[in-house]
């Protein structure tokens, strides 16, 4: 009988693979501030630092998320093995809504909105084994509530 992965075997799995990624794939304060400091577009450096920071954090955070999912393939392919074929991960997958009668049929309550999220550990085309959502946001000072 084959085991069932819980939540907490995949965060090892995440774990390992963002300790794997090499720092120049990190948005940094000091690339981003010799950027800040070489633009004389903005009267104040604090009107400069919020109009500008958000889109510098954008670039890192996808240059960061691609390098963390090849790193997280790789861990997956080695840690999972022949464990469970049907779960894959993918990047930047729009969940689809379901039915209301998918709905009632499968006791489940589906999303309200629409999401894209960063990364999906899932098995696709169905409404199991639907394992791990990451969100990856690089903003240094996100707080619990914004997320």
């Amino acid at each position: 009988m084959r085991k069932e992965l819980e939540v907490n075997d995949y965060i090892k799995f995440l774990r390992r693979a963002i300790g794997k990624v090499k720092n120049e794939y990190y948005g940094n304060k000091e690339s981003i501030q010799s950027m800040i400091n070489g633009a004389e577009l903005y009267p104040t450096k604090e009107q400069l630092e919020e109009t500008i920071i958000p889109h510098l954090s954008k670039h890192h955070e996808r240059v960061f998320c691609y390098e963390l999912y090849h790193q997280l393939r790789k861990v997956l392919e080695k840690g999972l093995g022949d464990l469970d074929k049907k779960v894959i991960l993918q990047a930047e997958l729009q969940k689809k809504q379901i039915s209301d009668e998918v709905e009632d049929l499968m006791g489940i309550s589906k999303l309200e909105g629409r999401y894209i999220p960063d990364f999906l550990i899932h098995e696709p085309n169905t409404v199991f084994h639907q394992n791990l959502i990451i969100e990856v946001k690089a903003n240094p000072n996100l707080n619990e509530k914004s997320m």
